[in-house]
């Protein structure tokens, strides 16, 4: 390494190393932690249930059983960031693996099929994963905010309970039914409530 790469190495080390949380975050921290030190790592993607189908970006939109709706863009994180000398002396950081794509469907919002959050009936008869669901990498950049995963939560809940009732696998859940239970005017709602949409 020449002495000029070395300097500027020490110098953004130095610099880096004055970085950290925000002092008014994070005041309990686990055992053995030290404050101010976010206690979790983030994990986007840990293990995914391998389901009774598997949503892709390319058939998010494609559903006839839709248990939610997507509507953040395909997203992936960066991956990893490289200094790069593009020419004598002027750096760069380049970053790599980082995209970001419009969402597809109607208005930008695409149906998230039902059958994603159940496993086969050959692996498992009585659950329903709404967050570790049968994606790929591309749809679950959608599929993973926050509102899309109450709706599913919604629309499992209430399979799960019309199959308890029935005495049948979640995966044998009439969705003509459960898609008139979920849509039913006369259900329960919240004061100022919107009523639920599916598609």
């Amino acid at each position: 390494m020449s002495t000029i790469r070395r300097i500027l190495a020490e110098l953004l080390r130095g610099e880096a190393l004055t970085w950290g949380m925000r002092t008014d975050h994070y005041h309990d921290p686990y055992p053995g932690d030290g404050h101010f030190v976010q206690p979790q790592m983030y994990v986007r993607e840990a293990a995914r249930m391998m389901g009774f189908a598997v949503g892709s970006g390319d058939n998010l939109t494609v559903t006839d059983n839709t248990a939610s709706i997507a509507s953040y863009s395909f997203d992936h994180h960066v991956m990893t960031a490289i200094a790069y000398e593009y020419e004598a002396g002027n750096w760069m950081v380049w970053c790599e693996g980082g995209w970001l794509n419009g969402m597809g469907g109607t208005d930008s919002a695409s149906s998230v099929p039902m059958e994603i959050y159940m496993p086969k009936v050959s692996d498992c008869t009585n659950l329903s994963v709404t967050f570790a669901a049968s994606l790929t990498t591309v749809a679950f950049g959608s599929v993973r905010m926050e509102i899309t995963a109450m709706q599913a939560g919604q629309t499992m809940g209430q399979a799960a309970a019309m199959a308890a009732a029935a005495g049948i696998s979640i995966q044998a859940t009439d969705y003509v039914a459960l898609q008139a239970a979920l849509l039913d005017s006369a259900a329960p709602r919240l004061p100022g409530e919107t009523a639920p949409a599916l598609g």
